[in-house]
């Protein structure tokens, strides 16, 4: 499992993005998990218009570790259907000796 999500989401990517991430949230005072700050403006609706006034390198950040995240979590739910299925194969056929 470890290395489909080394060849999906590299470490050394997500601890730069991590960092960029982090950098941006103290510079603009601004937390990147909130949910108004992905949104994009076009359909923005709250009275407050928070979300305009997220910078689009925060969202950009942000739709590139949704992005990322969505990969390794995809490897992740391969590799784990890839051994249910090598276990149940060897529980039915047997090793094969």
């Amino acid at each position: 499992m470890y290395c489909a999500n080394f060849i999906s989401a590299p470490p050394h990517l997500l601890h730069r993005l991590l960092t960029a991430r982090l950098k941006l949230e103290k510079e603009e005072g601004k937390d990147a998990h909130d949910s108004n700050v992905s949104l994009s403006c076009g359909r923005c609706r709250c009275p407050t218009n928070y979300c305009l006034k997220a910078s689009t390198d925060m969202k950009k950040l942000n739709r590139k570790f949704a992005r990322l995240h969505g990969y390794s979590s995809l490897a992740n739910l391969i590799a784990f259907l890839a051994l249910i299925f090598h276990g149940l194969w060897i529980g039915s056929y047997g090793i094969g000796a």
